[in-house]
């Protein structure tokens, strides 16, 4: 069982990373790198929702949620990430870009992978 000093840490630790992804995303930008497909960028988003989401997993082993649950929760997230780089498009210097992402979106199902064979299935709660 987690104890009540850990479960906490590790929601402090998800809060804190998932403010940072939006503060970061909102820092103007005066020289915005051209869009590439495949780039160290693109990388960047991918290991940045990937660490995201693998807190969040932390969080809801030790929450105990079900399958159905922890989908959901990570549905949602996903449309974050979404609003995420939308609202770039009000940030100077900024655009809005499908690959980013796309590899947001690849760094959260990864996580939801490892957080599967991780967390076993559970029956609903």
């Amino acid at each position: 069982m987690t104890s009540p000093k850990q479960s906490n840490l590790s929601l402090y630790l998800l809060i804190g990373w998932w403010c940072l992804i939006w503060i970061l995303s909102s820092i103007p930008s005066a020289d915005f790198p051209q869009m590439e497909i495949f780039s160290w960028d693109k990388l960047a988003h991918f290991g940045i929702y990937f660490v995201l989401g693998c807190l969040l997993n932390l969080r809801m082993k030790q929450k105990g949620y079900s399958l159905g649950k922890r989908t959901l929760i990570y549905v949602l997230v996903l449309i974050t990430a979404l609003l995420d780089e939308l609202h770039q498009k009000f940030i100077p210097g900024r655009n809005v870009c499908v690959y980013d992402f796309l590899a947001n979106a690849s760094g959260l199902l990864g996580a939801w992978i490892v957080g599967l064979f991780n967390h076993g299935k559970r029956a609903e709660s």
